[in-house]
This record gives C-alpha cells, structure tokens and sequence, in this order.
C-alpha cells in the first residue's frame, strides 16, 4: 500500500483502504477499482490523495491513527464552527471563541 496524489492515479488501479464520507459511509471499498469517473468525483468531493494498492510495497500496512468515528467527529466539529464563526460575524461583527476549546477540547478527549 501506497499514499499517492489522486492526480497521479491511473484508472484500473485498486483502493488500498476504504474512504468514508463525513457521516461515517463507506464511499469505497478497500479493493474497489479506481475509474477516471471515480476519481474526478473524488476531486470534487475535495480528495487529493489516496492509499492505493500497490506490488511493490504489499508488505507495508499503515495503520489509522485515530479511528473513523473520532475523524468524522472532529471534522463536523470543525465545520459547525466555521459555520457559527461566519454567522456570529454576520450578525454581530464580532466573534467570540471562548467557546471553541470547549467544542474542540471534545474531540480529543475522543481519540
């Protein structure tokens, strides 16, 4: 298994470890052939690297460092906090980000 830049993928090329969407779905299986169909999607979809399986380094497992599930948490934190950031500076001008260690300091905790 390999990481490579999805640009330098070719089609025919086989999905080394499954991709999730932020809600936690499997978009593709471990194993899944790689289209040019598929990987423009997964462009759009804001994907720029993936793991891809590879003969030369078969032997090589990268394992997770957070799990899925504290992944997906964090990025939703995330972008609610974005998103409240930009409707607090909508309405008020202002922000206040007492309350963002809080919210963050959850995510953590999780891994």
């Amino acid at each position: 298994m390999r990481l490579v830049s999805i640009r330098s993928i070719i089609s025919g090329t086989k999905l080394a470890k499954p991709i999730y969407n932020d809600n936690g779905q499997v978009l593709l299986f471990e194993g899944a052939e790689l289209t040019e169909r598929v990987l423009d999607r997964l462009t759009q979809l804001g994907f720029s690297f993936l793991y891809v399986q590879d003969s030369q380094t078969d032997d090589i497992v990268v394992e997770n460092v957070i799990t899925e599930e504290t992944k997906r948490k964090a990025i939703k934190t995330i972008k609610d906090e974005f998103i409240a950031i930009a409707d607090e500076l909508k309405l008020k001008k202002t922000f206040n980000a007492d309350h963002l260690s809080k919210d963050f300091g959850k995510v953590v905790q999780l891994s």
